[in-house]
């Protein structure tokens, strides 16, 4: 699979082949700072709300090596989700972080749409995160004690 990051936010946004975007569930997991093991965390998620395969997340398997000259690894289950699932994944978490996560996708999705809608627009791109970044700020949204911004 090939990804391409064309958000590096809180949670960074990658766009695949057909310009889906989407969030990589693991590092999703790490800035919600949930304590499960993340495998079981992902699936009992996945289950639980009813997402489902090839519409909310694709998998895909990944191999890490265990050292630079080893021929050995571990196998690992790679999830990609929409940021709609992403939303709804943040929102179940049910605390500052996800909901300040939450919020991030809410206003980067907005930005996307005022992108799409507005190509003729005198605005750039950088105006637009600019006003995004505002937002955070003036809503105090944080994430790891970091401010936006």
């Amino acid at each position: 699979m090939d990804f391409k990051k064309i958000d590096d936010g809180i949670v960074p946004i990658y766009e695949n082949e057909t310009k889906e975007r989407l969030i990589n569930a693991r590092e999703l997991h790490i800035k919600l700072n949930n304590k499960r093991k993340y495998s079981d965390w992902i699936k009992q998620r996945i289950e639980h709300y009813k997402f489902i395969e090839n519409k909310d997340f694709i998998t895909f398997h990944n191999f890490v090596k265990r050292g630079e000259n080893s021929n050995l690894g571990t196998k690992l289950t790679e999830y990609y989700i929409t940021i709609d699932m992403a939303k709804e994944l943040c929102m179940v978490e049910n605390n500052d972080i996800g909901r300040n996560i939450r919020r991030y996708f809410i206003e980067t999705e907005k930005r996307y749409r005022n992108i799409l809608n507005n190509s003729n627009n005198t605005n750039t791109l950088i105006d637009i995160m600019q006003n995004a970044i505002n937002y955070m700020k003036e809503n105090n949204i944080r994430v790891d004690n970091l401010e936006i911004g």
